[in-house]
């Protein structure tokens, strides 16, 4: 609850600090192809699609690694306490097998904390906190 509590900023759209919004900001001022470049990869880190790409999991067509899945799992069982939502979120637990289900949750926010902290380090770099990018992918640390 306190690693949700501390992404809530970053991971709800309406919010001024939200990935989303602060990645488009830096998209729209750094035009260098390599951050652009850096700045997709992120994206595909924070949506799921880096995830996606090496493992899609489907209940009833229905792809359960996905971001859609995880806000919806979010708005019904943590932030808010939405009845329908929560509704689709229990049947897709029920099918899916032992805790597979929370797994793949808990792994989708583990990739938004490194895409989030990636995203912070390009930020000090950008506004000359840090004098070197430390950089996070799915298997180790890049500086």
């Amino acid at each position: 609850s306190i690693l949700l509590h501390r992404l809530r900023p970053f991971i709800l759209q309406d919010e001024p600090a939200s990935y989303v919004k602060v990645t488009a900001m830096i998209g729209r001022r750094v035009d260098d192809l390599y951050t652009q470049q850096l700045l997709r990869e992120q994206r595909k880190l924070y949506d799921g699609r880096d995830a996606q790409r090496q493992m899609r999991i489907s209940s009833n067509e229905v792809i359960v690694n996905s971001e859609r899945v995880l806000y919806d799992w979010l708005n019904s069982h943590e932030y808010h306490r939405d009845p329908d939502k929560r509704e689709t979120v229990d049947a897709l637990f029920e099918r899916t097998p032992g805790d597979l289900m929370r797994a793949l949750l808990v792994s989708m926010l583990v990739d938004k904390v490194k895409a989030v902290r990636n995203i912070a380090s390009l930020v000090a770099f950008i506004l000359g906190k840090t004098k070197s990018l430390q950089f996070q992918t799915q298997r180790e640390e890049h500086t």
